[in-house]
């Protein structure tokens, strides 16, 4: 199967909404010329001007939709990873307050062991002066 019988049916008529309009996404001149050279590749010599021009526009189409998708799939991207940080923000402020109040709670507990430390300290002293005597 040769490349002409591939490209024997091609037709630059079936146009999208957006290319009737003249939105088409621009390659910058480095991409062009990529194309380009693809196009002198790809293209068997038998080929018209015509035939030449469509094809190089059909590979302009798919390398813009391609670069579309990747721009698509980097800003969704970005955007989970947005959502992911805010998330994780959320949830070491929600740590942070957690613990707060277990630091909070401590306070307290402290003064229980020092005086039950006093207070044996002083039945000790009582004991010790009740069996002096």
């Amino acid at each position: 199967m040769t490349l002409a019988h591939c490209f024997r049916g091609f037709k630059g008529t079936n146009r999208s909404r957006a290319d009737k309009k003249g939105n088409k996404l621009k390659l910058s001149a480095e991409a062009e010329a990529q194309v380009q050279t693809i196009t002198n590749k790809v293209v068997p010599v038998s080929f018209t001007k015509q035939q030449r021009k469509e094809v190089q526009q059909a590979i302009e189409k798919g390398m813009a939709t391609i670069r579309a998708q990747v721009k698509n799939n980097n800003r969704d991207r970005d955007k989970k990873v947005k959502k992911l940080q805010t998330q994780l923000e959320t949830q070491t402020i929600s740590a942070a307050d957690i613990k707060i109040q277990k630091t909070e709670k401590k306070a307290p507990n402290i003064v229980i062991p020092w005086s039950l430390l006093i207070l044996s300290w002083l039945i000790f002293a009582a004991y010790v002066a009740t069996t002096a005597v």
